[in-house]
């Protein structure tokens, strides 16, 4: 319903109104919520959103093979584009690039403020068992100019 999360993956704060969005994987919805936790308004996503992160006046959400732009001020959907990968968590730089977590390739993927595709930085993940363990990369934050990607496993 309403302001219920179900399945939350990531969370966008806006700078300039405090409110806070998040993405709701298993309701197919971005829930946002003021800063003080009362529910505002949710927009209807494709199925499974993964990722969030803002800009001035957009909102970017990763959902499975998709990555979607949407107008803050109309809350409608303007572009979507099919990715090559799963791309899990996503971030935007000051030039609104969009950098997301390619799970399966263990890359970044960068696109520009329009989604057009611009490069692929491929990540060196090390392996520290004997035994046969798969990482993803899941989970990004830029922050002045450096890139802090997080990354998880499991045994296979």
């Amino acid at each position: 319903g309403s302001g219920e999360v179900t399945n939350p993956y990531q969370i966008a704060i806006d700078d300039r109104t405090q409110n806070i969005f998040v993405a709701d994987y298993r309701g197919n919805i971005i829930q946002v919520f003021d800063g003080e936790g009362n529910h505002l308004y949710q927009i209807p996503t494709p199925p499974r959103p993964i990722g969030i992160t803002l800009s001035d006046e957009y909102i970017f959400v990763s959902a499975d093979v998709k990555l979607i732009k949407i107008e803050k001020s109309n809350k409608q959907s303007i572009i979507s584009v099919e990715t090559d990968d799963l791309v899990w968590g996503i971030d935007t730089n000051s030039n609104t690039d969009i950098y997301g977590c390619e799970s399966n390739n263990r890359s970044i993927a960068v696109f520009d403020k329009d989604l057009n595709f611009q490069k692929r930085i491929k990540l060196r993940i090390t392996q520290v068992r004997s035994f046969t363990y798969t990482t993803y990369t899941n989970s990004i934050k830029l922050y002045e100019d450096k890139m802090y990607v997080m990354s998880c496993g499991m045994i296979s």
